[in-house]
């Protein structure tokens, strides 16, 4: 079972109990005339409990004898997404306004998403970034920095331009270990070396971090914390709650065959403020 079917099979309130309700009372849903008073006293967002986090990887088709060709989409395929997200309300926000708003600092619009790119293919760069920049949106790079080297990988002067464009840079390792299986020395230069680099090279602090290949255990969070990283992300299904580990939040990973209406189905269980995490179901691990 797919990450996403797995996700959708538990369901949206991950086996927490519904809030209460008076009885006799309906729930009360604002309606545009009470949205537009708000917006007109000066209350910009809102700070949902749970926000979907969704994950992609390379933003193409795969090329005939690919390693890992569950991790391609189709550049029309992902432009469907976002055209769903945005018809539904969506609004794409980044990983860091998202803890900066949990913890007080921000707020978000109500209906926020956040979508992820894990490593840094210039894919993401040719089909992802057009799409989401007409409508002004902003992703959130996971790279890697030895992706900038690889014939596949995206340019310094392109993860430039996608930072220009409100993107976030956040630190996807240096040359993506299973982390877990890392030395202590070996983890602290993959895991501060890699925020030092980024900091070098596009005048950046990465406050955020992704797991390679989803990986992690209780060293590994210890050492991300001890780098100066604020959060980061793992391949575990579910919605980043703020009620979380910031140091384990869940993603929805988009997969090549998962079909569309089940990335649907799922979202439009999304509701504002009301999210709740689904539980944690480890699956296995992508690129």
């Amino acid at each position: 079972m797919g990450a996403i079917a797995a996700l959708a099979t538990a369901g949206c309130g991950g086996g927490r109990s519904a809030p209460q309700r008076l009885a006799g009372r309906a729930p009360h849903r604002p309606a545009a005339s009470s949205i537009q008073r708000r917006r007109a006293l000066g209350v910009r967002g809102v700070v949902p409990a749970s926000v979907p986090v969704l994950g992609f990887h390379e933003i193409r088709n795969p090329p005939p004898g690919a390693r890992y060709p569950e991790l391609y989409l189709d550049p029309a395929k992902f432009a469907r997404i976002v055209s769903w997200l945005r018809q539904r309300g969506f609004q794409a926000v980044t990983l860091e306004r998202v803890i900066r708003a949990w913890r007080g600092r921000a707020t978000l619009p109500e209906r926020p998403v956040v979508l992820t790119f894990d490593d840094g293919y210039a894919s993401v760069y040719r089909f992802a970034f057009p799409v989401l920049q007409r409508l002004h949106w902003p992703g959130v790079l996971n790279l890697e920095l030895a992706e900038l080297h690889s014939p596949d990988g995206l340019r310094p002067p392109e993860v430039r331009a996608l930072y220009s464009a409100g993107w976030e840079i956040a630190s996807h390792t240096l040359t993506h270990p299973d982390l877990t299986q890392a030395s202590a020395p070996q983890l602290r230069h993959e895991l501060v070396g890699s925020r030092r680099l980024i900091s070098r090279l596009f005048g950046v602090q990465a406050s955020d971090f992704c797991y390679p290949a989803g990986r992690f255990d209780r060293r590994v969070e210890r050492a991300v914390a001890a780098a100066g990283y604020r959060a980061a992300q793992t391949e575990l299904p579910g919605l980043a709650a703020r009620s979380d580990d910031p140091l384990a939040l869940r993603r929805i990973m988009i997969r090549r065959d998962e079909p569309l209406a089940t990335v649907f189905s799922l979202l439009s269980r999304v509701r504002g403020a009301a999210l709740s995490a689904a539980p944690v179901v480890r699956t296995a691990p992508g690129r």
